[in-house]
């Protein structure tokens, strides 16, 4: 009988702690609860999740879509909702790239929070 060797806990990759999906997740950052990061496909299948956590996003002041392959427009709706939540602040999105900087340019994401392109 094989069996695997375990790693000690705490090299074991930690998962996110808001809404995962199948290929992506939303959750706050640990070291900067301002910060709300996505990554991977931010889609239905997670900001559907995500929105039933909204109320406890109060604080936050950037969204960061450095880690994000994939932006549907429940992705943009979920954005669009945290700007919402945290006016009169103005929501930051930083770390757009590809598709999810497209398609939040084309959403007109600008008029509603500061896109910060890098």
């Amino acid at each position: 009988m094989h069996h695997e060797a375990r790693k000690p806990p705490e090299l074991e990759p930690r998962p996110p702690e808001g809404p995962v999906g199948p290929y992506g997740s939303v959750s706050l950052s640990p070291e900067r609860p301002e910060v709300l990061v996505m990554t991977g496909e931010v889609d239905v299948a997670v900001s559907d999740d995500a929105l039933a956590e909204l109320p406890g996003w109060t604080g936050v002041r950037v969204v960061d879509l450095s880690a994000v392959t994939f932006l549907d427009s429940s992705g943009m709706r979920l954005v669009a909702q945290v700007a919402r939540l945290v006016r009169p602040h103005r929501l930051q999105v930083v770390g757009a790239r590809k598709q999810p900087l497209t398609a939040l340019r084309l959403f007109g994401a600008d008029r509603i929070t500061d896109l910060v392109e890098d």
